[in-house]
Protein backbone atom coordinates (compact mmCIF):
# COMPACT_ATOMS: atom_id res chain seq x y z
CA UNK A 1 0.00 0.00 0.00
CA UNK A 2 2.54 2.57 0.95
CA UNK A 3 4.51 1.45 -2.26
CA UNK A 4 1.35 2.41 -4.35
CA UNK A 5 0.94 5.64 -2.27
CA UNK A 6 4.47 6.49 -3.38
CA UNK A 7 4.03 6.03 -7.24
CA UNK A 8 0.60 8.25 -7.16
CA UNK A 9 2.52 10.94 -5.75
CA UNK A 10 5.41 10.78 -8.04
CA UNK A 11 2.59 10.60 -10.80
CA UNK A 12 0.75 13.73 -9.25
CA UNK A 13 3.88 15.61 -9.04
CA UNK A 14 5.01 15.42 -12.48
CA UNK A 15 1.94 16.81 -13.55
CA UNK A 16 1.79 19.74 -11.30
CA UNK A 17 5.85 20.82 -12.42
CA UNK A 18 4.26 20.02 -16.05
CA UNK A 19 1.12 22.89 -15.49
CA UNK A 20 3.24 25.18 -13.82
CA UNK A 21 5.69 25.25 -16.97
CA UNK A 22 6.22 29.20 -17.41
CA UNK A 23 3.97 30.52 -14.57
CA UNK A 24 6.84 30.81 -12.08
CA UNK A 25 9.48 33.67 -11.71
CA UNK A 26 12.47 30.37 -11.36
CA UNK A 27 13.29 28.14 -14.42
CA UNK A 28 11.53 24.66 -14.70
CA UNK A 29 14.16 22.70 -14.23
CA UNK A 30 14.94 24.20 -10.93
CA UNK A 31 11.06 24.06 -9.99
CA UNK A 32 11.08 20.39 -10.96
CA UNK A 33 14.36 19.16 -8.93
CA UNK A 34 12.95 21.35 -5.89
CA UNK A 35 9.97 19.25 -6.00
CA UNK A 36 11.78 15.54 -7.00
CA UNK A 37 13.90 16.16 -4.07
CA UNK A 38 10.92 16.83 -1.72
CA UNK A 39 9.07 13.78 -2.66
CA UNK A 40 11.59 11.31 -4.18
CA UNK A 41 12.64 10.96 -0.71
CA UNK A 42 11.52 7.11 0.37
CA UNK A 43 9.05 7.45 3.49
CA UNK A 44 10.65 5.54 6.43
CA UNK A 45 8.68 3.15 8.47
CA UNK A 46 8.79 2.83 12.03
CA UNK A 47 10.39 -0.23 13.09
CA UNK A 48 7.77 -2.57 14.91
CA UNK A 49 8.90 -3.52 18.26
CA UNK A 50 8.14 -6.87 19.57
CA UNK A 51 5.36 -7.11 22.25
CA UNK A 52 7.00 -7.95 25.61
CA UNK A 53 5.87 -10.98 27.20
CA UNK A 54 5.45 -10.47 31.11
CA UNK A 55 7.76 -11.33 33.38
CA UNK A 56 6.65 -14.72 35.54
CA UNK A 57 7.28 -14.80 39.22
CA UNK A 58 9.72 -17.25 40.23
CA UNK A 59 8.38 -19.52 42.65
CA UNK A 60 10.07 -19.47 46.01
CA UNK A 61 10.22 -22.78 47.95
CA UNK A 62 8.48 -23.21 51.21
CA UNK A 63 10.54 -23.17 54.32
CA UNK A 64 8.59 -26.54 54.58
CA UNK A 65 10.74 -27.82 51.58
CA UNK A 66 13.84 -26.36 51.68
CA UNK A 67 16.78 -28.25 51.71
CA UNK A 68 18.90 -29.10 54.37
CA UNK A 69 16.90 -26.56 56.75
CA UNK A 70 15.26 -27.93 60.31
CA UNK A 71 11.84 -25.79 60.03
CA UNK A 72 11.37 -24.54 63.70
CA UNK A 73 7.52 -23.41 63.17
CA UNK A 74 4.29 -22.16 65.97
CA UNK A 75 1.30 -23.59 65.75
CA UNK A 76 -1.21 -23.00 64.98
CA UNK A 77 0.10 -20.52 62.88
CA UNK A 78 -3.36 -18.16 63.00
CA UNK A 79 -4.99 -17.88 66.00
CA UNK A 80 -8.28 -16.27 67.02
CA UNK A 81 -7.89 -14.20 70.60
CA UNK A 82 -10.19 -15.84 73.19
CA UNK A 83 -11.63 -13.03 75.63
CA UNK A 84 -9.70 -11.08 77.90
CA UNK A 85 -8.63 -13.44 81.01
CA UNK A 86 -8.98 -16.69 78.88
CA UNK A 87 -5.82 -18.69 77.99
CA UNK A 88 -4.27 -19.51 74.66
CA UNK A 89 -1.49 -22.40 73.98
CA UNK A 90 1.35 -22.31 71.19
CA UNK A 91 3.28 -25.23 70.53
CA UNK A 92 6.72 -24.87 69.30
CA UNK A 93 7.59 -27.96 66.72
CA UNK A 94 10.63 -28.92 64.95
CA UNK A 95 10.39 -30.74 61.22
CA UNK A 96 12.26 -31.47 58.72
CA UNK A 97 15.08 -33.28 60.77
CA UNK A 98 18.43 -33.71 58.83
CA UNK A 99 19.77 -35.74 61.97
CA UNK A 100 19.57 -36.30 65.62
CA UNK A 101 19.80 -33.35 67.91
CA UNK A 102 20.29 -33.22 71.66
CA UNK A 103 19.31 -29.28 72.82
CA UNK A 104 17.82 -25.97 71.78
CA UNK A 105 17.62 -22.51 72.13
CA UNK A 106 14.86 -20.76 71.40
CA UNK A 107 13.27 -17.05 72.21
CA UNK A 108 9.98 -16.18 71.39
CA UNK A 109 8.56 -12.71 71.18
CA UNK A 110 5.15 -11.36 71.85
CA UNK A 111 3.15 -7.94 72.37
CA UNK A 112 2.63 -7.53 76.91
CA UNK A 113 -0.30 -5.34 76.09
CA UNK A 114 -2.40 -8.25 74.34
CA UNK A 115 -0.63 -11.84 76.09
CA UNK A 116 0.78 -12.08 79.30
CA UNK A 117 3.29 -15.34 79.62
CA UNK A 118 2.03 -18.07 82.17
CA UNK A 119 4.17 -21.59 81.54
CA UNK A 120 6.08 -23.89 79.27
CA UNK A 121 5.98 -27.50 79.13
CA UNK A 122 8.87 -29.27 77.43
CA UNK A 123 7.89 -32.06 75.22
CA UNK A 124 9.80 -35.54 75.80
CA UNK A 125 10.37 -37.93 73.67
CA UNK A 126 10.47 -42.18 73.70
CA UNK A 127 13.62 -43.02 73.05
CA UNK A 128 15.84 -46.47 73.08
CA UNK A 129 14.38 -49.56 74.69
CA UNK A 130 11.07 -47.44 75.01
CA UNK A 131 12.67 -45.48 77.80
CA UNK A 132 11.40 -41.99 78.19
CA UNK A 133 13.99 -39.07 77.17
CA UNK A 134 14.29 -37.12 79.99
CA UNK A 135 14.70 -33.20 78.91
CA UNK A 136 16.24 -30.41 81.62
CA UNK A 137 13.87 -27.52 80.71
CA UNK A 138 14.41 -23.85 81.48
CA UNK A 139 12.75 -20.43 81.00
CA UNK A 140 16.22 -18.55 81.80
CA UNK A 141 14.04 -15.06 81.55
CA UNK A 142 11.51 -12.88 80.24
CA UNK A 143 13.31 -10.11 78.94
CA UNK A 144 12.15 -6.72 77.45
CA UNK A 145 12.96 -6.01 73.76
CA UNK A 146 13.55 -2.34 72.84
CA UNK A 147 10.45 -2.36 70.48
CA UNK A 148 8.57 -3.21 73.88
CA UNK A 149 8.03 -6.06 72.94
CA UNK A 150 8.57 -9.15 75.49
CA UNK A 151 10.58 -12.08 74.41
CA UNK A 152 10.53 -15.95 76.41
CA UNK A 153 14.31 -17.51 76.23
CA UNK A 154 13.56 -21.12 76.26
CA UNK A 155 16.41 -23.52 76.38
CA UNK A 156 16.59 -27.37 77.12
CA UNK A 157 18.71 -30.35 76.69
CA UNK A 158 18.55 -33.89 77.11
CA UNK A 159 20.36 -35.83 80.02
CA UNK A 160 23.49 -37.62 78.94
CA UNK A 161 23.49 -36.64 75.64
CA UNK A 162 20.92 -38.25 74.42
CA UNK A 163 19.06 -36.73 71.30
CA UNK A 164 15.82 -36.04 70.14
CA UNK A 165 15.34 -37.94 67.18
CA UNK A 166 11.79 -37.32 65.76
CA UNK A 167 9.80 -34.45 64.12
CA UNK A 168 7.26 -33.09 66.82
CA UNK A 169 6.63 -30.73 69.60
CA UNK A 170 9.60 -29.11 71.21
CA UNK A 171 7.29 -26.92 74.06
CA UNK A 172 4.46 -25.84 74.72
CA UNK A 173 3.67 -22.21 75.72
CA UNK A 174 0.79 -20.86 77.68
CA UNK A 175 -0.34 -17.15 77.23
CA UNK A 176 -3.62 -15.02 79.46
CA UNK A 177 -4.90 -12.31 77.51
CA UNK A 178 -4.74 -9.52 78.90
CA UNK A 179 -6.63 -7.03 76.18
CA UNK A 180 -8.17 -8.33 73.05
CA UNK A 181 -6.09 -7.30 69.54
CA UNK A 182 -4.13 -8.24 66.85
CA UNK A 183 -0.69 -9.28 67.20
CA UNK A 184 2.12 -11.81 66.42
CA UNK A 185 4.20 -14.10 68.10
CA UNK A 186 7.45 -14.32 66.31
CA UNK A 187 10.78 -16.93 66.73
CA UNK A 188 13.79 -15.12 67.54
CA UNK A 189 17.79 -16.81 68.10
CA UNK A 190 16.71 -19.89 67.08
CA UNK A 191 19.51 -22.20 67.83
CA UNK A 192 19.05 -26.22 67.20
CA UNK A 193 22.48 -27.81 68.40
CA UNK A 194 24.03 -31.44 68.85
CA UNK A 195 27.16 -32.14 70.65
CA UNK A 196 29.88 -32.79 69.23
CA UNK A 197 32.44 -35.40 70.42
CA UNK A 198 35.86 -36.53 67.87
CA UNK A 199 38.52 -34.68 66.56
CA UNK A 200 38.42 -30.90 64.58
CA UNK A 201 41.66 -30.59 62.90
CA UNK A 202 44.23 -31.61 65.19
CA UNK A 203 42.18 -31.37 68.53
CA UNK A 204 40.22 -34.01 70.28
CA UNK A 205 37.18 -31.93 71.97
CA UNK A 206 34.33 -33.85 73.79
CA UNK A 207 30.59 -32.43 73.62
CA UNK A 208 30.88 -29.34 71.77
CA UNK A 209 27.79 -27.56 70.65
CA UNK A 210 27.68 -28.00 66.86
CA UNK A 211 24.74 -25.61 65.52
CA UNK A 212 22.04 -27.04 62.64
CA UNK A 213 20.24 -24.42 59.92
CA UNK A 214 17.28 -23.87 60.63
CA UNK A 215 14.22 -21.71 58.83
CA UNK A 216 11.15 -20.18 61.36
CA UNK A 217 7.49 -19.95 60.96
CA UNK A 218 5.88 -17.35 62.76
CA UNK A 219 2.03 -16.98 63.78
CA UNK A 220 -0.54 -14.51 63.98
CA UNK A 221 -3.21 -13.20 66.17
CA UNK A 222 -6.04 -11.82 64.94
CA UNK A 223 -9.81 -10.33 66.80
CA UNK A 224 -12.67 -12.72 65.86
Amino acid sequence: MKIILYTLSIVLTGLLALSMVGCGDEPLATEMDTIVNIVTEPPTEEPISPPTQPVAPQPTEPVQQQTGFIVVSIEPTRIASPSIGRQLTIDIRINNLTRSFTGYRVGVDFDPTGLKFVKAQPRTDTHRNNNTLEVIPSVSSVDTNTDGTHRVNLEAETKDGEAFAQNGTLVTLTFEVVTVKSSSIQLSDVDIYYLFTGTQGNINVVDVPISLKTATVDADIYVP
